[in-house]
Parts: structure tokens; sequence; C-alpha cells
């Protein structure tokens, strides 16, 4: 009757009673319709995660001399629990939060260099935030962080409402990184399976090109102010330095910058090269205000 094993299959969940099959058996295929299921249960109510459940499945060939082999696989599931209602005040909590997200949005307005970069489009950040829940809980984030965001809900430390200008400040940067997660997954790539470090990647990415603003600001202010060559190659060299150590990073960590796809997905934009000529074309500072800036970028 051709070959012949002890075969043993058994399936687990947590909270349900486990099954099992074991038989001596000879060729064939033979399966066992395991069917479990349970129910999970918390009494939390704020949203993040509030359990855990368990799976195990396995299915093993001995033979008569104790020799076994076969597969097996457990999967751990977090249950998380979203917001099924949004909290009161929603409407004035988003507009609290965008006018915050704007400021941070259109901080480098004002600056030549303004002109080829951007932290994104605003008719793009405004209306995927306005299809989101705002959920105040600090007890629903992971450790220190003053906000994320999951599955259409951000969670936030503050209520954006309650905060100063200078708070207002910080916490535009802080929105402008969840929503940008908000437009990965409605472009389906959150990165729900990837490591930590592979899923912050390309958010990371634009967020360390855009604190580069501060250098050029930086350097515009002083080639205006006449500061000396030397001074101006200097920071022209720390951001580039700054954007090659970003590009960089991004690779190690698995992401590929693509700027057709930042500008297709977030409206986002950044130009060394653009930026450069700029300043070279003596447009910014022309003739005898600009010759130093010119000088320290050729």
């Amino acid at each position: 009757q051709g070959y012949v094993t002890n075969l043993s299959q058994s399936a687990s969940l947590t909270g349900a009673t486990g099954t099992s099959f074991s038989q001596r058996v000879y060729g064939g295929t033979y399966t066992t319709p395991f069917n479990l299921t349970t129910k999970a249960t918390s009494s939390a109510t704020t949203s993040g995660v509030v359990g855990s459940l368990s799976a195990s499945l396995s299915s093993r060939n001995c033979n008569d001399s104790g020799v076994c082999g076969g597969p097996s696989v457990t999967i751990d599931l977090a249950i998380v629990r979203g917001s099924a209602t949004p909290q009161k005040g929603q409407k004035q909590m988003l507009a609290a939060a965008y006018r915050c997200l704007l400021d941070y949005l259109q901080e480098a307005n004002g600056h030549r260099f303004s002109k080829w970069t951007s932290r994104g489009s605003k008719e793009r950040y405004r209306s995927t935030l306005l299809a989101q829940v705002v959920e105040v809980n600090p007890a629903g984030l992971r450790g220190s962080a003053n906000a994320q965001y999951l599955d259409g809900v951000i969670t936030v430390r503050r209520d954006p409402r309650t905060l100063t200008a200078a708070e207002c400040a910080a916490f535009g940067k802080t929105m402008w990184e969840e929503v940008s997660h908000a437009i990965e997954d409605a472009n389906g790539d959150v990165g729900y399976f990837d490591s930590e470090d592979r899923r912050e990647a390309r958010v990371d990415y634009m967020l360390e090109m855009d604190e580069t603003f501060g250098i050029l600001a930086r350097l515009e202010k002083d080639a205006r102010d006449g500061a000396s060559v030397a001074k101006l190659r200097k920071l022209w060299k720390l951001y580039a330095k700054k954007v090659k150590a970003a590009y960089n990073k991004a690779v190690r960590r698995g992401h590929q910058p693509d700027p057709k796809q930042l500008k297709s997905w977030f409206g986002w934009e950044m130009s060394p090269v653009q930026i450069k000529k700029s300043y070279l074309s003596g447009k910014f500072l022309p003739g005898p205000d600009g010759k130093n800036l010119r000088k320290a970028l050729s």
C-alpha cells in the first residue's frame, strides 16, 4: 500500500479548545478540517493595542524509528481597538490641527530656495487630514511618541485646540509626519508588514531633507549681509553633506528615494541642483551683492 507514516496534526487558538488528529496512514493526502473560533474581549475604552491572540498549526510525520519531520507555524496577533466614534469637537480639532500643519508646510515661504522645494501639497495634506479621525489619547501611544497613524485614526498626545503658538509649530511637524503616513496608506504602501526601520524610511527621508531648510535660510541671510566666501562655502558644503547623508541613510534602511513618486504622492520636492543653479545665476543676489555667494558655490 505504499509508504507508511505516523501522521499527527494539531491546531490551537487562544481562548479556544485545541484540536488534533493522529493516525497511522499510507500514501495519500489527509486533511483535517480545523475550525477554531474565539472572541477577543477587552474592557479598554481607548484605542491602540488592547490584547493579543496566538494561533498555532502543526503537521508532523514520524517513521517507526522515531525520526520525525514536518512544518509548524505560530502566528501572534495584536488586537487593536480603533475609534469607532470620533471624540466630540472633531471638526474643531481638525481645524486646529490643520492650522499647525499649514504653518509647517509654508515655513520656507519668502526664501529664494522655496521655489525649488515643497514640504507637500497644501490641498493634498488638507484633504487627507480631513479624511482621518483625530483622537486625543496619550495612553494609546507607543512609548514617548507624540502621535501615531493607524488605519484612518491619528492618535495624538495633546489636543491641538489647546496649543500655544510655539507648541503649534512643533505639532505641525508631528501632524505632517502622520498625515504623510496616511497618504502612504492611501497609495497602498504604509508598511504594515515592514520592520519599524523600513516603515519610517520614506517619511524620515523627507523630514531629514526638510531640516536642511534652516541651513539654506542662513545661507541666504548671510549672503545678503555680505558674508565672506569662506563662510558661505562652509554653509553650502554643510547643506550638501546633509543631503547626501539623508539619501544614503534612506537607502541603508531599504528605501530608494524616488523624486517622481514623492512629488506624485505628497507634492514633496527638493532639488539641490536647481537651488544651486538659481544662486549661481545671480537672480537671487544680482551684481556685486551676490559675488561672494557665486564664488562660494563655484
